[in-house]
């Protein structure tokens, strides 16, 4: 698994923690695959990292995006499962 993103600090365990800002916002997921003539996807959750509020999990599959709308807070992505080859990349807009 290959995960992507600027401005993002990655941790063990298939975490993603993402940075806060300072008003609602979108945690936007993508999916791709590093086989052509494969598709791939993952099951991801986003969570506020002061333990308050978990969303998911959400089956996201290659070629589409998923957006989970986001508070002030501080959140995080957490892969649950994913095939092989899979590449995630995160951002907030």
């Amino acid at each position: 698994m290959e995960l992507t993103q600027a401005n993002t600090t990655f941790e063990e365990d298939g975490i993603i923690l993402l940075s806060a800002g300072l008003e609602e916002r979108q945690v936007i997921v993508e999916v791709e695959d590093d086989n052509p003539s494969q598709s791939t996807w993952a099951i991801v959750k986003v969570f506020s990292l002061d333990g308050q509020d978990e969303l998911g999990p959400y089956t996201v599959n290659e070629g589409t995006l998923l957006y989970v709308t986001i508070d002030e807070r501080e959140w995080g992505v957490k892969v649950i499962s994913f095939l092989p080859g899979c590449i995630i990349s995160t951002w907030i807009e």
